[in-house]
């Protein structure tokens, strides 16, 4: 069983012959991760709002937001894992 201690985020926007340094590779998962928690405080204010009881339109106007960032966060990972 072959182990990898890094997963190789972004690895498929790199030539083959030429895998991403280790700088490059924790840049792409920072950002991967940064795409994690925008969407989590995207939902987060849609739920305070909900249990706020704000308007209709709030609440709306901020759950689209919310599913928006989290489809990014999903596009990003989605690609990442698709070799």
């Amino acid at each position: 069983m072959i182990r990898i201690k890094w997963w190789p985020v972004g690895h498929h926007l790199f030539p083959a012959d030429k895998p991403p340094t280790k700088d490059e590779q924790m840049t792409l998962q920072q950002s991967l991760e940064l795409a994690e928690i925008e969407a989590d405080m995207a939902y987060e204010k849609f739920l305070e709002a909900f249990d706020a009881d704000e308007h209709p339109e709030l609440l709306e106007q901020l759950n689209t937001t919310a599913t928006l960032a989290r489809h990014r966060y999903y596009d990003a990972l989605n690609s990442d894992l698709a070799l």
